[in-house]
């Protein structure tokens, strides 16, 4: 299960939510006295010898330009289209629901007239057939109880008026993010809204 960091102080936008892409632990931060940071893994059993150590400056800068990237209209309109897709899927299911629910409802009611056109005197028909209706009968009520379970988990959808805020959003977001008065905490915050964690591993390393 993936955590999210907590945006701790410190220049460095990723702290606490970095992975080493060699053992998996958490990475931590040391920064140097210009400020810069270094992301570093002690994951290592040899003491005094850090797993991995990575350049923040470089992280912070691809991972920034990566999430601001994302926040474009090709991407929204991506991902416009995948949920247009995922509600018509939907709709196709609840339409095979349907079909089934009446083929069902269809049989029930053949069982019924078949009930109720035998003869009285004959018993053991009579019988054969009320249990044939009766269990077409359980069988259209379990399917609708299915159907109603399906039905309480509509497909997510976003109206019109939802998504131009949503798109006016991801302009403001980088006239935000490069604004003076937004705080490293704040784009900490806003990193932790959209990215779980991080891992990273150094191209020199096998």
């Amino acid at each position: 299960m993936l955590i999210k960091g907590i945006d701790r102080e410190g220049r460095s936008l990723l702290q606490g939510i970095v992975i080493c892409g060699l053992c998996g632990r958490r990475m931590g931060v040391l920064y140097a006295r210009d400020g810069s940071s270094i992301y570093i893994c002690r994951g290592t059993s040899n003491v005094g010898k850090s797993c991995q150590h990575i350049n923040g400056r470089h992280v912070d800068r691809l991972v920034k330009a990566s999430v601001l990237d994302s926040l474009t209209q090709e991407q929204f309109d991506l991902a416009r289209v995948a949920m247009d897709k995922l509600k018509e899927r939907h709709l196709e299911i609840e339409r095979q629901w349907e079909k089934r629910l009446e083929a069902a409802k269809y049989e029930a009611e053949k069982a019924a007239r078949r009930y109720y056109q035998v003869e009285p005197e004959n018993r053991l028909v009579a019988r054969t057939l009320e249990k044939e209706w009766n269990d077409k009968l359980e069988e259209m009520e379990h399917l609708r109880s299915e159907y109603d379970e399906i039905r309480r988990s509509p497909p997510f959808t976003i109206s019109q008026k939802q998504w131009h805020q949503v798109e006016a959003l991801a302009e403001d977001i980088p006239r935000l993010w490069e604004s003076k008065t937004t705080t490293n905490n704040q784009r900490k915050k806003l990193l932790r809204l959209l990215i779980e964690d991080v891992t990273l591993r150094n191209q020199d390393d096998p």
